[in-house]
């Protein structure tokens, strides 16, 4: 619930960006691309 819709995304915006960094930092940047490319994400890898 507290990530359901983009408004409780914004209420809850520290906390999301702690666990998204908490969890790319386990990976390589074309890791976490390849990663969420393959479940139809589209990213890349910023320079």
């Amino acid at each position: 619930p507290r990530f359901d819709s983009l408004n409780a995304r914004l209420q809850n915006q520290d906390s999301l960006d702690e666990i998204i960094g908490v969890w790319t930092k386990q990976f390589t940047p074309y890791q976490v691309m390849w990663m969420l490319q393959g479940v139809g994400v589209p990213a890349g890898v910023a320079q």
